[in-house]
């Protein structure tokens, strides 16, 4: 996937994180997933892409060190 611009992220944040109405907007949304579950097709957000993409973008504006705060190992 390319790189998507700031405002669609920030939209990408917000949706995946309340309810939605319908999803109409998904259609076009580059983090949109569809998955077949008991046979039936369902949409939804690749949250981990999202948060991937967020703090990739985050390091970027402020000049951070990519896993500078990672205390896994």
């Amino acid at each position: 996937m390319d790189r998507v611009n700031d405002e669609r992220l920030i939209w990408a944040l917000r949706c995946s994180s309340s309810p939605m109405p319908d999803d109409s907007e998904c259609k076009t949304c580059p983090y949109c997933v569809t998955e077949t579950w008991r046979e039936e097709e369902i949409r939804s957000c690749d949250c981990d892409k999202i948060g991937m993409d967020a703090a990739e973008r985050l390091e970027e504006l402020t000049g951070a060190t990519k896993g500078a705060g990672d205390t896994s190992g």
